[in-house]
């Protein structure tokens, strides 16, 4: 179990952490990716630039699978 958390702790694991975090947060359910960023940017274990591109890429994922789930609720 403690493998398990501290696997987010790595940085492989907190880039993880954040591309679902934003994932989640362009859908449907409630919350914000937001606060994550800024304190993984004040952590300064990765760049900024690869924490901003994970974060965007995984947000704009999410909202393509929010269209997509408009799109087929609109068809059925």
């Amino acid at each position: 179990m403690i493998g398990f958390f501290s696997a987010f702790l790595s940085e492989e694991g907190s880039l993880l952490g954040l591309a679902i975090s934003a994932f989640l947060s362009s859908t449907l359910l409630p919350g914000g990716s937001e606060l994550l960023l800024l304190w993984l940017v004040e952590q300064g274990e990765s760049s900024l630039w690869v924490l901003l591109a994970v974060a965007s890429v995984a947000n704009t994922a999410g909202g393509f699978l929010t269209y997509w789930m408009g799109r087929w609720a609109e068809k059925g």
